[in-house]
This record gives C-alpha cells, structure tokens and sequence, in this order.
C-alpha cells in the first residue's frame, strides 16, 4: 500500500503530463498542421491572414508537388523567382488553390518537362516559364494555363486575333518583330506593360466590346481612360493628345514610337511609368503639366531628337537615366521642388553644357556623366 508521502509525488509528477495528453486528444488541428509542415519541408513560404505564398524552392529536385495547404491555410501564391534556375527539377504539380505565379518564378528550369497547372490561375508573371523545356514544346500558336491566362504566343501571323476567353496576359508577344496589328477579345481582363515589348512594326491596335478597356486613335486605354496602356510603335501620325481623363502613363507605353514627334499631356496627368517613351527618337519636346508628380526609370531613354524638357513643380525625384542619351537636350527647367537626381539621370546627353538646380537637391555623382555640364 502507497504511503500518503509517495501518492503526492507521484501525482505531482504525473498530472502535468495527464493534462497534456488530455489536451491533445482534444485537438483536431495537430494531424492536419503537421502533415501540411512535412510536406512544407522543401519550401520558404510567407503565410499572409488567409492564404501561403511560396517564396522559394529548396528541396532536391525531381517530381515536385506544391502542398494544397501549409499550417491549415491555402497555398495561393508562387512568388518572383521561387524556383529561379532550379535546374534539378523535373515536374511539377500544382494544387487547385493556385491563382497566382510571379515574375521569373520558374525561369531557367532547364529540366523541368511536365507541369500540372491548377485551373484557377488567374496571373502568370513575366518570363516565368522562359528557358524549360515545358515551354520550348509547346506546339499551340496560344499557350494558355488556369483560367485562360496566355503566357506566350508561338504563332507566325502578322495579323494576330487574340481568342476570346484570354483573361490575361503579361509578355505573351514580346520580342515578337513580326506582328503588325493585334485584335483584343472581350474576356481580356489584364493586359500587362510588357505585353509587347520590343514588338518595332504593330501599326494598329483594336478590341472587341470589352468593360475593361478601350481602343482610341489606336491608343489602348482603360475603360474609364484613366490609365493610357499602349500605342503600337508604328502607329501613323507624328503628334498624339492624351486623353482628358488620364492620369498615368503606362510602363512602355510609347516605347520605340519613332514616328512621333510631339505629345500633349492633359493636366489631370498624374504620373509616368517606366520606360515609357524610350527609343522615341523623333520627339522634339516634353512640357509636363503642373500634377505630374511622378517620372519613371528611362522614361524618356534614348529620346536622340528631344531638344526641350520642362518638368513640372510637383516633380521630387528625377530617376535613374530618366533622360539618358538624349544627345540633342539643349535646355532643361528643373522647379524647385526637386530634391533627388539619381544616377545617369542625363547620362550622355551632350548638348547638355548648362543648367540650373536647386541648391538643396542631391546629386548623384554620375547624373550628367559624358556631359560638359556646369552646374548652377
């Protein structure tokens, strides 16, 4: 028989334990998470309130299989470059809660053969399949994945009618150098900056009825005309007037228009995106209205006709080579209200012998680099 003595030791002992076991045949969650973890092994991921992004790839290779859920929550979201130059991978299967692929997420998977794509896939990032041998064989003229999301264009017309039921789609025809014209459908609901990148000979640009966008003077504008997306590269005419309504330049917008020769700007414009009259090389002029408070990144790159660039008194920060080898720049009003000019801002704009900055502005040190300036 116990004494009284040795019963409180070994209850003291014993119960903490009992009360976690209880505990834990309580729970209906531990199996779940646990399994959803082991299977998490090869994978970095961000779990957000509701769903998981995988951010990056990191088991051996082989057949992949991405987990429906991690830690009880969806697996939605394939991050920029999760599985960049995996090389070991062969294929890979996606689970139906995908809807979302990055930029370069799969680039340069030089193994990867077999993908199994989930049907709701509703964005696929830039170059994100660019260099798998999934990609290289694809025999269709429209490779499309999910829900109806075109990741390349394989055909050889110059006439290209995109299908209805194309959703989305982001670089599908860049660097496409045969394409003269392009027919939009009505079920496009994305239609990305880089879609068509470097493509020098589309002369015209339409769409079919669509609530999301609209075709005007052969500019591709957003319903509402608040976001000026596109201007084919050899759309006839030398000058253009942005609608009223806009309030910011697309990235690539006007990219290689080298018909153009002026531009007008409504004052509701808000902002320009990257590269977005690069290689416009016949524009004489930029007078930017008094809201523009924002230029993007080689906005006007390589403009070798632009003499004249007036900015307007909103504009903070002149970004890196914003007006980079623009060769015939003679004259440049810079307001007040800038205080940054980032690197090779006006790099080789040599025309360029004198302008006048503010005093409180920051210089970087290679701003008027392969220029004669004298800064004042």
């Amino acid at each position: 028989m116990l004494s009284q003595n040795r019963l409180k030791i070994m209850l003291c002992f014993y119960a903490p334990l009992l009360m976690i076991l209880a505990l834990c045949s309580c729970t209906d969650k531990v199996p779940e998470n646990t399994s959803d973890i082991s299977e998490a092994k090869s994978f970095k991921y961000v779990a957000y309130d509701d769903f998981v992004e995988i951010t990056k790839y990191t088991g051996t290779g082989g057949n992949v299989k991405i987990p429906e859920k991690i830690g009880g929550l969806p697996v939605k979201s394939i991050a920029d470059k999760a599985f960049f130059n995996c090389e070991t991978v062969t294929s890979l299967t996606m689970p139906q809660t995908v809807e979302k692929i990055g930029e370069k997420a799969f680039f340069g998977c030089s193994s990867l053969e077999s993908i199994v794509f989930s049907d709701n896939i509703n964005h696929v990032g830039s170059f994100a399949f660019k260099g798998t041998p999934w990609l290289n064989e694809q025999s269709d003229d429209f490779v499309v994945v999910g829900d109806g999301v075109l990741i390349d264009y394989r055909g050889a017309e110059q006439k290209v009618e995109i299908p209805e039921g194309i959703t989305a789609f982001e670089d599908a025809f860049a660097d496409n150098y045969s394409i003269t014209s392009i027919s939009l459908p009505s079920t496009l609901k994305t239609f990305g900056s880089n879609a068509f990148y470097a493509c020098t000979i589309v002369k015209e640009i339409s769409i079919n009825p669509n609530p999301n966008y609209i075709v005007d003077n052969n500019i591709l504008y957003t319903a509402d005309k608040s976001v000026l997306l596109y201007r084919p590269a050899l759309a006839s005419g030398d000058s253009v007037t942005v609608s009223e309504e806009t309030i910011k330049i697309n990235s690539y917008a006007f990219s290689n228009n080298t018909k153009l020769k002026s531009i007008e700007f409504p004052e509701s414009l808000k902002s320009i995106g990257d590269y977005s009259f690069d290689y416009c090389t016949n524009l004489e002029e930029i007078k930017l209205p008094k809201n523009t408070a924002q230029i993007g990144k080689y906005s006007f790159n390589y403009c070798s006709s632009l003499k004249k660039i007036t900015l307007g008194n909103k504009i903070e920060k002149i970004p890196e080579g914003a007006f980079a080898s623009c060769k015939s720049l003679n004259w440049v009003l810079i307001p007040e209200s800038v205080r940054i000019i980032e690197k090779n801002a006006f790099y080789y704009c040599s025309a360029l012998t004198d302008i006048t900055v503010p005093d409180t502005a920051s210089i970087d040190d290679t701003a008027f680099a392969g220029t004669n300036i004298s800064i004042r």
